[in-house]
């Protein structure tokens, strides 16, 4: 009997699926009709599964994700080290493979295929990535923040690292909304604390008391203590 989490989002193909009603729309035939393996749908370990559009993907589940900085690097001459220009996040690739080893885990996987991958419509083209990103959940790729992403590619099935099993990847990228602000910040040699409390010149730091506020009590020098 398949498993499926409790408390989370699950449609009716699943629902069906752990009722044991559930049939394929079109199938194709399971790669060892004769002696297939045994075991839960839906694993319960959050780990071990991912979740695709809110909906849990059937079988045992990896990720994996690399997003990273775009960097400039600029040396200046007769100085050691680098000064180091972060100019914004690149979404990177994300990766999820699965691996399918009884037939309740292959119909269901023929089932939701054609939501993962979709070939853009002429309408959905003009918005995308858009109107491609789906939602992805996996404990791995939440520790750095990665919930979105687009599926670029996708690989037929081929013979998985266990006997009768076979591994599917889809591949993508984060999907991450353009930012219109332009966001730099630069790490360096840092400036001298000497050097950052020096007055600059023409600042009101760089002249004496008594010709920007009246002296060091608010009165000028001529009249404290009442002389004329």
């Amino acid at each position: 009997m398949a498993i499926l989490t409790p408390g989370l989002a699950v449609n009716s193909a699943q629902v069906a699926a752990v009722n044991g009603t559930f049939t394929a729309p079109s199938q194709i035939v399971f790669w060892n009709p004769t002696a297939p393996g045994t075991g839960p749908t839906f694993l319960s370990n959050p780990w071990d599964f991912a979740v695709f559009n809110h909906s849990q993907l059937p079988g045992l589940w990896k990720v994996h994700g690399l997003p990273t900085l775009a960097i400039d690097k600029k040396k200046h001459a007769g100085s050691d080290g680098l000064a180091i220009t972060a100019n914004g996040y690149i979404p990177g690739p994300v990766e999820i493979e699965g691996l399918l080893w009884t037939p309740d885990q292959w119909a269901f996987m023929q089932a939701i295929a054609p939501s993962i991958w979709r070939r853009p419509t002429k309408d959905a083209g003009r918005k995308f990535p858009v109107a491609l990103a789906a939602t992805i959940e996996h404990p791995a790729l939440a520790l750095w923040g990665i919930s979105k992403f687009v599926v670029i590619g996708v690989a037929p099935p081929e013979p998985g690292s266990i006997r009768q099993s076979m591994s599917i990847k889809i591949k993508g990228i984060e999907f991450v909304p353009i930012d219109t602000k332009t966001r730099t910040k630069t790490a360096g040699s840092p400036i001298p604390l000497a050097q950052q409390l020096q007055p600059q010149p023409g600042s009101s730091l760089s002249r004496p008391p008594s010709e920007t506020d009246g002296g060091i009590h608010g009165a000028a020098p001529d009249t404290v203590g009442g002389a004329e």
